[in-house]
Parts: C-alpha cells; sequence; structure tokens
C-alpha cells in the first residue's frame, strides 16, 4: 500500500497505509466534489463564523450591543427639543456621538480581521484542495485501482485506461479519480436536484447580507 510508495511511512497513519487505495481515491474524489460544490467562499465565510465566535465574542457582542443602543439613542434624540431640553438633549447627543465611535472602531476591527481572515482562508482551502487532488494522482500513480477483465476492454482502449503509469490490464488512479467525481455529482443531483445549484448561492447571499448589517 502506502508504504511502498515516496511518502515516508512515519508520516502516513497506519489504517490509511492498509486501506484499499480504490477507497481512500474514492473517499478523497467524494470530498473533492463536495467542496467544489460549496464553493471557497461558502467555506471561506464559514470558518470565518466559527473564527470568530472564539475570538472576537466579547467584540461582536459589544458591537450588536452598541448598534441597539445607537437606534435607540437615536429615537430619543428625535423627541427631544435642542431649544426646550438643551441640557438633556445634549447629553444624549454626546452618548450618541461616543456610542458611534465606539461601534464604528468596532466595526473597522472586525472588518479588517473578516478581510484578513478570508484571504488567509482562501490561499489555505485552495491549497488543500488542489494539493490533494495532485497528491493522490502523484501517491497512487503507479498502483493500480482495479483489473480490469480482459473481456471488458481491449486493444487500445485498455491501454488507455492504464495510462500513464498503471500496468497494463488495470485502471489508472486518474480515470477512477474521473468517475468517482461523476458518480459523486450525479448522486448529489438526484438527492438534491434543483438545490444542487441553489444552495451555496443562497447561503452566500445570506452571509453578504449579514457582513452587509455588520457594517452599518
Amino acid at each position: 500500500m502506502l508504504e511502498s510508495l515516496w511518502l515516508p511511512h512515519l508520516l502516513v497513519p497506519a489504517w490509511l497505509a492498509s486501506a484499499p487505495p480504490a477507497l481512500v481515491v474514492l473517499a478523497g474524489s467524494v470530498f473533492i466534489e463536495v467542496i467544489s460544490w460549496l464553493g471557497f467562499t461558502l467555506i471561506c465565510e464559514q470558518l470565518f463564523a466559527v473564527y470568530r465566535w472564539l475570538a472576537y465574542r466579547a467584540a461582536t457582542a459589544k458591537h450588536a450591543q452598541l448598534r441597539g443602543e445607537i437606534v435607540t439613542l437615536r429615537a430619543e434624540l428625535k423627541t427631544l427639543s435642542a431649544m426646550d431640553e438643551f441640557a438633556k438633549w445634549a447629553r444624549v447627543r454626546r452618548t450618541l456621538d461616543k456610542a458611534v465611535a465606539t461601534h464604528d472602531e468596532l466595526a473597522s476591527t472586525l472588518r479588517s480581521a473578516r478581510s484578513m481572515f478570508l484571504l488567509k482562508a482562501q490561499v489555505a482551502t485552495r491549497a488543500v484542495f488542489y494539493l490533494l487532488y495532485v497528491g493522490l494522482s502523484v501517491v497512487y500513480r503507479t498502483t493500480p485501482m482495479f483489473y480490469v477483465p480482459d473481456d471488458w476492454f481491449g486493444g487500445l482502449v485498455g491501454a488507455v485506461l492504464a495510462l500513464p503509469f498503471a500496468p497494463a490490464g488495470t485502471l489508472n488512479v486518474l480515470f477512477w479519480m474521473l468517475a468517482c467525481r461523476r458518480v459523486t455529482r450525479n448522486a448529489m443531483e438526484l438527492v438534491l436536484g434543483d438545490k444542487l445549484d441553489a444552495v451555496p448561492e443562497s447561503d452566500s447571499a445570506e452571509l453578504a447580507t449579514a457582513a452587509t448589517a455588520d457594517d452599518k
């Protein structure tokens, strides 16, 4: 299995080293297809939601609290007359200005954190995606996924299925990955139907709306 490949054995978990190559590639192909369907933007936004909850929970709560206070203070300020109730009007106005300044500072901090995190997350998720795709192809480049019976394919077709490095009469990892991804996609279309294309777009729109609301 993986012991015979170029990856150091110490870096490979025992359960993975003993797993059938076709099963490992199948799991990796399903993962790749699901990631392709969800999209990097949606995944990064969800990761940021978790990161914000862990690292900026207090700031996010304070930001939401200040937003509510600003709405209340503005409504109260509209009921006061600067001429007749100047002292109270000035006090409410100072409180409002202070709340707005603190709110804007927190909003700027959260926006900066979001931008930096999404940039790093985009790079990291794309790296994992493409490294997994290329890694499976390289690691199993000479490993036959299946031995194809002689009466199934013959001549040129059988030789092509083994390209570029698998033994003749076998199925190469590239064709096996393509088949796994195609079957996974068909299964998702069968289960999700029209939602297959609508779900990620809807979630992304909701996340974008929430991010816009935070900026206000």
